[in-house]
């Protein structure tokens, strides 16, 4: 009877030890993509394949992914106010007045130039005070501080409209239902080569208001990226990189 217990008290042990012994570590999650925001539709012009390959060739020299999605203006300025995305992806330098939990990222991505365009044939202003006193109508795409700022310093709310989109505010000026159209000219351009409005011709550049450099934002429980970040634009400028992906997006989707 003996052998037959030690053998049974053996197999509870090993029983046991297995049971007990520690279980191999999981494999540790990925860490979330950062979430960046854009303006650029992705189908109609180069600008969304132009930001992708600049910040997933950043946020990689970061050890760290991202994901970039399309929004519209303000509701991107919603979502960054409600925490749900991480950053956006290029805005002028003013855009953290009016959304001050967001950090600036201190090195630009690209230049723009905001801009005044009509399809009047007639309008012949050439500074953003000619407009004072008319009785010109303006539009401008709802979120873009700048433009919002620039034309209520002139005219009266009655006399400006925002829209979501530039495609509206084109389709404003072509129908005459505003005389000018205050907007981004890399978004204008990208807009008038849509399909939509290919073959026209009569939507022209009045005047410019500003050229401003486009920065990154992020929120700022990510502040610690911020140089970071900066850094690794600043080298991949100096390496011609950002450039070179310019010119990669141009030839995949055109202008």
């Amino acid at each position: 009877m003996r052998l037959p217990i030690l053998l049974l008290l053996g197999a509870m042990s090993l029983l046991l030890s297995l049971v007990l012994a520690p279980l191999p570590a999981a494999h540790a999650a990925p860490a979330p993509a950062f979430q960046l925001a854009t303006t650029s539709d992705p189908h109609a012009s180069y600008i969304f394949k132009w930001f992708d390959l600049i910040y997933t060739e950043a946020f990689r020299r970061l050890g760290l992914r991202i994901e970039l999605s399309v929004y519209p203006t303000q509701r991107i300025g919603v979502l960054l106010d409600q925490g749900s995305i991480d950053g956006e992806v290029g805005r002028a330098r003013i855009y953290a007045e009016v959304h001050p939990g967001l950090i600036r990222v201190e090195e630009s991505v690209l230049d723009v130039a905001f801009a005044l365009y009509t399809a009047n044939p007639a309008l012949a202003v050439s500074r953003l005070d000619g407009l004072r006193g008319s009785n010109l109508t303006a539009g401008y795409r709802r979120g873009v501080v700048y433009c919002e700022r620039e034309l209520q310093s002139v005219l009266p709310a009655a006399q400006i409209t925002d829209v979501t989109k530039e495609e509206q505010g084109l389709q404003m000026l072509i129908s005459g239902r505003i005389d000018v159209f205050c907007g981004m000219d890399t978004a204008v351009w990208a807009a008038l080569a849509s399909p939509s409005f290919k073959g026209t011709t009569v939507v022209r550049h009045l005047m410019t208001l500003q050229l401003a450099p486009l920065y990154p934002f992020l929120l700022g429980k990510h502040a610690e990226q911020a140089p970071k970040l900066a850094a690794a634009l600043k080298a991949m400028k100096a390496e011609g990189l950002i450039e070179r992906y310019r010119l990669q997006a141009l030839r995949e989707f055109g202008p």
